[in-house]
């Protein structure tokens, strides 16, 4: 059963409620990044902080759901609905605001000039 939970206020006393079950499968979904693109249930637990039997229930739901894939030697790798939920927000976003965070005005000028040949 998928409770939500409120927790502390958030804005002007309306609670903050918080989906426990879909916190952890985002959590196991953040683990997916491009220095460790699979995952085997057994490392994903330790990494997330969680018992076996609930990342193995979470791992299925997200492999149900069509956001994980199960490969054959038994890892598991994100799916193509998490590259749909990544082109829609790439797609939402202002690429040039989200490219140069931080940046103000015109773009750095090159330390020196050079010619080449020289």
């Amino acid at each position: 059963m998928t409770r939500s939970v409120p927790t502390k206020p958030a804005v002007a006393g309306k609670p903050e409620y918080r989906v426990e079950a879909l916190a952890k499968g985002l959590r196991i979904l953040s683990l997916f990044t491009e220095q460790r693109p699979t995952w085997r249930v057994s490392d994903i637990a330790p990494a997330v902080g969680m018992p076996l039997p609930t990342v193995y229930r979470v791992v299925m739901t997200l492999t149900a759901e069509g956001y994980l894939d199960h490969l054959p030697n038994g890892d598991y790798r994100p799916a193509v609905r998490v590259l749909t939920l990544g082109g829609a927000a790439l797609r939402s976003l202002d690429l040039v605001t989200a490219a140069t965070p931080g940046c103000s005005g015109s773009p750095p000028r090159p330390a020196r000039r050079s010619t080449w040949p020289s």
